[in-house]
């Protein structure tokens, strides 16, 4: 898979939401999202207990679009610049 050379700064905007690839700075809000007991029945993992496991996973999510074996991006709330999801692409 070839990916273009800019792809880290690519984002996809909508007026409400924007799109863009994770960002080490991340971590704490996707784990505020992993470990909230009422998102598990969305998850296919069991939520998850410490900040260890988000930490885990971005290392994961990292190595992996290195490796260009996948895409972690991130769903952000425009208005607030809050981070609301998040959706691995694999390739």
């Amino acid at each position: 898979m070839h990916w273009p050379d800019d792809l880290a700064t690519r984002r996809i905007d909508t007026p409400r939401v924007s799109l863009r690839l994770v960002q080490e700075g991340d971590v704490p809000a996707v784990f505020a999202l992993f470990s909230d007991p009422q998102m598990e029945r969305f998850l296919s993992f069991r939520n998850w207990r410490n900040l260890d496991d988000a930490h885990a996973w971005y290392q994961k999510a990292r190595d992996g679009m290195v490796e260009h074996k996948l895409m972690q991006w991130m769903l952000v709330e425009r208005s607030s610049g809050k981070v609301i999801g998040a959706s691995r692409l694999f390739g």
